[in-house]
């Protein structure tokens, strides 16, 4: 399986689990608080869409494999969701995550995308960032006419996890590049 096929069957996978988790009947905030996670517990990342499976829980973290990929990350980033069961399988580039940095850009490049194809690219983008704790980050969308950067930010405007965003420096984007901190 080449890279290509492997972005369209995430992103094929994405469409099917959001559309899936606007339809479940939500837990209630005073659930949420209060939960222990196990083995086997439906979840995604607050604010997120990304659904996964509760793998192994240690202490204050826990494993959840989300379209195929393994994350370790701080359990008060995730919440119960009452979705089904899914994504067991391991990712077939076989790329683990342990909640390091390592193989994570800071950056995402929107050129040449529809607005409706960078806004997916950049909610993805934004889950794996917040999973990972890695701030700012860099969103290059371009001058041009700026529709592709006002709707990027009509987006982020609306997202919670996001502590405040601004235009990067003259000499190194300006308008072109949106820098976000979470």
């Amino acid at each position: 399986m080449n890279l290509k096929d492997y972005r369209n069957k995430k992103d094929a996978n994405r469409e099917q689990q959001s559309a899936s988790l606007v339809k479940m009947s939500s837990i209630s905030n005073a659930d949420k608080t209060k939960v222990s996670f196990r083995k086997g517990d439906c979840v995604h990342v607050k604010g997120g869409c990304d659904v996964g499976v509760i793998e192994r829980v240690d202490c204050n973290n826990i494993c959840v494999v989300v379209n195929g990929v393994r994350i370790v990350s701080k359990a008060e980033k995730w919440e119960l969701t009452n979705a089904p069961k899914v994504l067991k399988e391991t990712n077939t580039l076989g790329k683990v995550i342990f909640g390091k940095r390592t193989y994570f850009n800071s950056t995402i490049d929107l050129h040449g995308l529809t607005v409706k194809e960078a806004i997916e690219r950049v909610k993805s983008f934004l889950d794996d960032a917040y999973l990972l704790n890695i701030s700012p980050i860099r969103i290059m969308h371009g001058k041009g006419e700026g529709i592709l950067r006002n709707e990027v930010r009509k987006f982020l405007d609306k997202e919670t996890n996001i502590k405040r965003y601004y235009d990067e420096d003259l000499r190194k984007g300006g308008l072109g590049i949106t820098i976000v901190e979470l």
